[in-house]
């Protein structure tokens, strides 16, 4: 299994929303790092976690759940100083 995360089909069709996207999920990934913990208590859970998902595709994960409700998400995040 890959430690890269992928776009999937959540990739919109045009150039402009396939960047504003990518540059969403990249915002994404590193602010749900807050879920640090939570990764770890699963790891210390459930058998094999890692081999199972990468810390990395864990925080994708959640990011591209919050884009699905939002493709500006992370950005409104942002301007609300959160």
């Amino acid at each position: 299994m890959s430690n890269t995360p992928t776009f999937g089909k959540y990739l919109p069709e045009s150039e402009e929303k396939k960047e504003q996207y990518k540059k969403q999920l990249k915002m994404g990934i590193r602010i749900e790092e807050e879920h640090y913990d939570l990764y770890e208590f699963l790891k210390d859970k459930v058998d094999n976690f890692e081999d199972i998902i990468s810390e990395k595709e864990f925080y994708a994960k959640i990011a591209k759940a919050h884009l699905r409700e939002n493709s500006a998400y992370y950005d409104v995040l942002e301007e609300a100083g959160l």
